[in-house]
């Protein structure tokens, strides 16, 4: 167990884990801890042991992480993301996690879409609800949106570059439109690393 959990940690640049004891402590990322903790924008609701949850409309976190500044391990064409939903809020047009060009919808007809580094459809796979671990990985041009550590889906397309923008919770952050499709689910985890993260041993651990 402690080999799998080196075996992710060393690909990360970002894990936080919301459903903590201390509120405080959950905007704080236990990879590289001294980074900016991450800040809450209009009060989402945290629930101890649970996470954070929107109301779809105003509420997200700012993980206060840029890729395109900050990332070391997240980066072009070697980089995946995810997060950990808890609530099934199925068909509201809504992400959990993301920044322009790298979000996933986790089930819209029981359909998840996913997109990293691409503003065309990426990945798309059968997801009947909302629940579980989301995740976005890229190699190259090769991607692939998982679920629960297994794949749902892949396609083939070119990298674009990072935005200037840093990544959100419960909604993605657009340049020059700030928080999108916002969400009423309850995220407990979410982090940013490279592609080579085990996505089953993820699973597993989280």
């Amino acid at each position: 167990y402690r080999f799998r959990v080196k075996q992710v940690w060393q690909y990360l640049d970002r894990l936080l884990l919301f459903g903590g004891e201390i509120q405080g402590n959950s905007l704080i990322s236990l990879v590289n801890p001294s980074s900016t903790a991450a800040a809450e924008a209009n009060a989402p609701t945290w629930t101890k042991w649970q996470g954070y949850t929107g109301n779809a409309s105003t509420q997200y976190i700012d993980t206060n992480f840029n890729p395109s500044t900050q990332g070391v391990k997240f980066v072009s064409g070697d980089c995946s993301f995810f997060s950990y939903v808890r609530t099934n809020v199925i068909n509201e047009g809504s992400a959990d996690f993301g920044l322009e060009a790298n979000t996933i919808f986790p089930s819209d007809a029981g359909v998840a879409d996913g997109y990293i580094q691409t503003t065309v459809l990426s990945a798309t796979g059968t997801s009947l609800n909302t629940l579980g671990l989301f995740a976005m990985k890229r190699d190259g041009n090769d991607i692939t949106l998982y679920k629960n550590g297994s794949s749902l889906g892949s396609n083939t397309e070119a990298p674009l570059a990072f935005t200037n923008v840093t990544a959100y919770v419960l909604g993605i952050n657009v340049f020059g439109a700030g928080l999108i499709v916002p969400c009423s689910r309850q995220v407990s985890v979410c982090g940013m690393g490279g592609k080579a993260i085990n996505q089953s041993d993820l699973y597993n651990i989280i």
